[in-house]
C-alpha cells in the first residue's frame, strides 16, 4: 500500500516498510537517461519511480556517494551520510562505509536525524524556494516527498518534516529540473520538467497491495 497525500504543489508518498518488496537505487544509462526511458526498459515495472542523487550536469557523473548492486559508483569523504538499502527492501539512514549496504545515496544536506531538526551552514545559492526530492522515514513508513514550482526553503522543508510528518530521518537529493516521478506509470508531477539524470529510485511493492490517495491540510 502507498498512502499519497497532496497539499498543493507538495506530494507526499507515505509507503508502509512492510509492504515494500524491493528498494532500488538504480544507475541509468551513461551519462544520463530520462526517468520515464529507465522505466520503460524496465521488464518489471516499480510502482514508483523518482530522480535521485546528485550529479554533475556539465557530462552527467555521478558525485558524492553512490553504491548500486554491492558496487561504488561514486566515493567522496564529504557527504559520507545519507541512505542505504539492507536486505532488499530495509532503508537505513547511515555512513556509505556501512559494507551492509547493497545500495547507497548520500544527502546533502541531511534535514532530520534521530527525529531532531539538522542545523546545516548552507549558502543562499542552495536555501531558496526550490523544486526539491525529499527521502525520509520513520518507524513505520517511507517517505517520499517531491516539491514542485514554486518550490520551498529548508526551513519550510524541515516544518513539513518535523511538525507536520514527524520523521525520524531525512536527506535532501538533487531537485530543480531533475524533481521528477512516475507513480503506476503515469507523471506526477509537472511534466514541464524532464531532465535526464544520472541514477533514479525505485519501489516495488509486494503483490496485491492497493494504493490509497487521501488530501492533508496545509502546514507551515
Amino acid at each position: 500500500m502507498i498512502t499519497k497525500t497532496v497539499k498543493d504543489y507538495t506530494t507526499i508518498f507515505k509507503i508502509p516498510k512492510n509492504e515494500i518488496e524491493v528498494i532500488d537505487f538504480a544507475l541509468c544509462n551513461q551519462p544520463r537517461e530520462t526517468i520515464d526511458s529507465y522505466y520503460a526498459r524496465q521488464d518489471i515495472k516499480p510502482a514508483l519511480i523518482c530522480n535521485g542523487g546528485f550529479f554533475n550536469m556539465s557530462d552527467g557523473q555521478t558525485i558524492f556517494n553512490f553504491k548500486d548492486n554491492g558496487k561504488y559508483i561514486s566515493q567522496a569523504a564529504s557527504y559520507a551520510e545519507g541512505m542505504g538499502v539492507r536486505d532488499k527492501n530495509i532503508l537505513e539512514f547511515g555512513e556509505h562505509t556501512n559494507r551492509e549496504y547493497t545500495d547507497f545515496i548520500s544527502g546533502y544536506p541531511v534535514f532530520v536525524k534521530d527525529g531532531r531538526e539538522v542545523i546545516t551552514n548552507v549558502g543562499s545559492e542552495i536555501n531558496y524556494r526550490a523544486r526539491r526530492t525529499i527521502l525520509a522515514y520513520d518507524k513505520d513508513n517511507v517517505y517520499l516527498i517531491l516539491v514542485d514550482s514554486p518550490g520551498l526553503t529548508f526551513n519550510m522543508v524541515k516544518s513539513l518534516l518535523i511538525g507536520t510528518l514527524k520523521v525520524d530521518y531525512a536527506i535532501n537529493l538533487d531537485g530543480g529540473g531533475s524533481t521528477r516521478c512516475l507513480y503506476n506509470g503515469k507523471v506526477d508531477v509537472s511534466s514541464t520538467y524532464n531532465r535526464a539524470v544520472d541514477n533514479v529510485i525505485c519501489f516495488y511493492m509486494k503483490p496485491e497491495k492497493v494504493i490509497y490517495r487521501v488530501q492533508v491540510g496545509a502546514f507551515s
